[in-house]
């Protein structure tokens, strides 16, 4: 997508393609070979780095024109909950190859969602300390607006456990409705930017626009 911008290149134009022998541009005048292609599609994967710098072609294209015959790469992607070095290490001993995963690629990007993960958590605690004292002081203040009522119910025999029982429950019944509340805002919002990302992300970070994953054991852990 990026590239095609770059070049104002839209589906269905013309491009000449440059490209030399070797892999390298080691020498001082090298020489360039040619082709006429022609955009068949464009993509857009959200990763900045393939974005801007990777085009794609046929497997015919690349034996006919760049005379590529081997294949020099191939990319697994791995279900959720498999051990990552567990399984570079099996493919190493069996295959005999090198296997890299992402986080050997990308040191400085697993390094940075650590931490903004450690930063996020820090920030839900917060929130959270911040949410109960708010009840708190909301009870308190009803407690004390009731001292009367509280006064005229233990003199009509009720005990001070269904008294505190009482409070408990309104509390439960603020507490769950705001965070009800909370979470189907939430999840609004995170629909909304899956269907429409709008929220664009300096060219820091690898991917263009904030990702969004909605993930229901978060919901109901924070909950």
């Amino acid at each position: 997508k990026k590239l095609a911008d770059y070049n104002n290149l839209k589906l269905g134009d013309s491009c000449t393609v440059l490209f030399t022998e070797g892999d390298t541009l080691e020498e001082k005048n090298p020489s360039f070979e040619s082709f006429t292609a022609r955009v068949g599609g464009i993509m857009e994967t959200g990763i900045a780095q393939y974005d801007q710098y990777m085009a794609i072609c046929s497997l015919k294209t690349m034996r006919e024109y760049l005379l590529e015959d081997d294949i020099t790469m191939l990319g697994l992607k791995i279900q959720k909950g498999i051990d990552l070095e567990k399984l570079t290490t099996q493919l190493e001993e069996r295959f005999e190859v090198e296997v890299c995963s992402w986080r050997t690629l990308y040191p400085a990007l697993v390094s940075t969602i650590k931490l903004e993960k450690y930063v996020m958590f820090c920030l839900l605690l917060l929130i959270t300390l911040i949410a109960s004292a708010t009840i708190i002081s909301l009870l308190f203040m009803q407690i004390t607006r009731k001292r009367t009522d509280i006064a005229l119910l233990k003199t009509l025999g009720l005990d001070t456990k269904t008294i505190v029982l009482i409070f408990v429950i309104q509390g439960v019944i603020i507490a769950s409705t705001a965070a009800v509340a909370g979470l189907v805002t939430s999840l609004i919002i995170g629909l909304l930017l899956q269907r429409y990302p709008c929220i664009q992300l300096p060219d820091s970070y690898f991917a263009t626009h904030l990702p969004i994953e909605i993930g229901w054991f978060t919901f109901v852990l924070v909950f």
